[in-house]
């Protein structure tokens, strides 16, 4: 019985070392996340400017490894949402916008794979709900128009203002 018991390990041992873990970590090649909700919703929109942008330009290349890295992210964002001090439907908002992009982006990944999905556009109305939810509740606004200051890409220019809080929360998560 030893010896049936010493093939299952060395087996397992050969698979976890071809096939990989699917653990993500620092030491896996992922950079620590965010710190704060804000922080995290920030890093959100740069994914999500970068999958739009890589998409509109044709440069789907540009557009694949956000468009993979995206849901990481937004599992980071509601456990900081979830730590943080909102409300219970700020939170119950928060998490109902990560689950319509994880559809939404996960609907574009089938497209990209070859599969029956959706394209930006198709899911981009979609994915602009919600995340106007996001930065509604990071304090970050996101609606000034294209070529001001903000540029509509729904970081602040510095100096530059943000949606204030209806006092429901800390917008901030911090």
């Amino acid at each position: 019985m030893l010896f049936k018991g010493i093939n299952f390990v060395a087996v397992f041992t050969l698979l976890v070392a071809v096939v990989g873990c699917e653990t993500k970590t620092v030491e896996h090649g992922h950079a620590a996340g965010p710190a704060t909700f804000k922080e995290a919703a920030e890093q959100l929109v740069e994914m999500k400017n970068k999958i739009r942008d890589g998409f509109a330009s044709g440069n789907v290349d540009a557009a694949h490894g956000p468009l993979h890295e995206v849901g990481h992210a937004l599992e980071g964002m509601t456990s900081l949402a979830g730590k943080s001090d909102f409300s219970a439907e700020q939170k119950g908002a928060i998490e109902e916008a990560k689950e319509t992009l994880f559809t939404a982006f996960g609907e574009i990944d089938k497209t990209l794979h070859g599969g029956e999905g959706s394209t930006y556009d198709d899911e981009a109305e979609k994915i602009d709900s919600a995340m106007k939810v996001i930065l509604e509740a990071a304090g970050i606004s996101d609606d000034a128009p294209a070529g001001s200051a903000n540029s509509g890409d729904g970081l602040p220019a510095e100096g530059s203002g943000t949606v204030e809080d209806s006092g429901s929360g800390n917008a901030g998560g911090e």
